[in-house]
């Protein structure tokens, strides 16, 4: 059993050499059978000089069980014991269930990690097999059956960190013939043998560890294969979603307003556009558009929530009050205005409320003498100083919005000022022979009511010039 391990362990690491190169790389270790036996076999091909790295144990104590203390002292003992280097961090939980206590997991560690490190993971084929069942119970698509990968990047804590799961292939039972071999001391967790689905303790959901110990063992009964065979359907079906993920990227890029579209704060697609997909296609659209990246959203949006944004683009009326919300990792509102369907996140929402501070910049020889703005980068994003002078229209620390002086091209102007557009204000729009004001204004305009807050205008020698939204420019007659 220890050669296939180790034939796994060094046959992911032949494979992912280059991923590795330079990175630091951590283990995850709880103190049970698996993660144990993942860190002393690492620390084992370190010594005999067939991995380049020695394991750095990452434990965290949750602090859910009272014996959690106890855990955390004999994973530090025994990595003392051997020379590795283990730290210990506490994970600041906001639920008792099993994601809650996976999300605070991952928080702590990445406390101790630096942006691109590696954390390796225990994952076996059991638990691979565990996860595509509980995905499919759960109604998962492709992408959720397709279950683990064994090298994938994920966004915590404001960094990127690289997660590897060496052992997907390798059963429960190889893992525990080799821990017990070598006299690992490590720890059974009473809750992953539970057999109830709400433990009465803690009052968390154990559906993982009652699919383990009352399900599982009836599969196996009747399909011995049944894990090997089921983690076969998970690559398979792994292979099948990087082909969907393929086309959604691209028909995505096809009917999406590029023009409206501020990411990741506010994406926009063309209804036209996609009425002339299939609904198939525009069940792959609708669901990748709303979760974004896995930087936005780390889960997909349910079947239910993509069959309601389906239905809001098949309206035909000129309804522009329906409003769909989404719960995600982000809070988001989707909705239609003018044609266009926008996913529009709720700090997005609120920053395009806050009022626009009126600026006056007086042009001297040399550029602006007097500028309210800051020099930085044109961008929707917390910015870096650069030589670039930009007027900063709006700023509340997390997003800016920034205009790049010599884009307005005002040379001839001695005096320019920023300012909100007001009722008061009549403006001639291009092409346009009355000048208008008011709702009439923002009719022509087409400024959806959430964006109205944001309209900015730029007056040169005190007569009006260009009309500026953190997505739009009109230049005036």
């Amino acid at each position: 059993m220890a050669t296939t391990l180790m034939a796994t362990l060094l046959h992911g690491y032949q494979q992912h050499a280059s991923q590795l190169k330079g990175r630091r790389v951590w283990v995850a270790c709880s103190a049970g059978r698996d993660s144990m036996a993942l860190a002393y076999q690492i620390h084992q091909l370190y010594l005999q000089g067939k991995l380049p790295f020695a394991p750095q144990l990452i434990h965290v104590n949750h602090g859910l069980q009272p014996a959690n203390d106890d855990w955390a002292k004999q994973v530090k003992t025994w990595a003392n014991t051997h020379n590795i280097s283990c730290q210990i961090c506490h994970a600041n939980l906001k639920g008792t269930d099993e994601q809650s206590a996976r999300n605070g997991r991952y928080e702590a560690m990445a406390k101790l990690m630096e942006e691109g490190d590696v954390l390796m993971l225990a994952h076996h084929a059991d638990d691979q097999a565990e996860t595509l069942l509980m995905r499919l119970f759960n109604g998962a698509g492709v992408a959720g059956l397709s279950a683990m990968n064994e090298w994938t990047a994920k966004q915590v804590g404001g960094k990127t960190i690289q997660l590897w799961r060496p052992w997907l292939t390798v059963s429960r039972a190889d893992i525990t013939v080799y821990a017990k071999a070598n006299n690992l001391p490590y720890i059974d967790d009473p809750t992953n043998f539970s057999t109830e689905l709400v433990d009465d303790n803690s009052k968390s959901n154990n559906t993982r560890s009652w699919l383990r110990t009352q399900l599982m063992p009836v599969i196996v009964q009747k399909y011995p294969k049944a894990v090997a065979n089921i983690n076969r359907s998970a690559e398979l079906l792994g292979n099948a979603n990087n082909l969907l993920s393929q086309q959604a990227d691209k028909l995505k890029k096809s009917v999406t307003n590029h023009t409206l579209t501020k990411r990741p704060y506010q994406q926009v697609l063309d209804i036209e556009l996609l009425r002339q997909l299939t609904s198939s296609e525009q069940s792959l659209v609708v669901h990748t558009w709303l979760q974004g990246n896995k930087n936005d959203e780390p889960l997909p949006p349910n079947k239910q929530r993509v069959d309601d944004v389906i239905k809001l683009i098949k309206r035909t009326d000129n309804d522009h009050q329906t409003k769909i919300v989404w719960q995600g990792k982000h809070h988001y509102t989707v909705c239609r205005y003018r044609g266009q369907l926008y996913r529009l996140r709720y700090d997005w929402l609120v920053w395009l409320k806050k009022p626009i501070k009126a600026q006056t910049l007086i042009l001297g020889d040399i550029g602006p003498e007097s500028v309210d703005g800051h020099k930085c980068t044109d961008s929707l994003t917390n910015s870096q100083p650069t030589e670039k002078l930009v007027l900063t229209i709006k700023d509340d620390g997390n997003i800016s919005w920034q205009v790049d002086l010599d884009s307005l091209k005002l040379d001839h102007a001695k005096r320019i000022n920023v300012r909100a557009l007001t009722r008061e204000d009549k403006i001639m729009l291009t092409g346009h022979s009355v000048a208008k004001s008011g709702k009439k204004l923002l009719q022509d305009l087409a400024v959806p009511v959430w964006c109205r807050a944001s309209l900015a205008l730029v007056l040169a020698d005190s007569k009006p010039v260009m009309l500026l939204l953190p997505t739009q420019t009109w230049v005036l007659s």
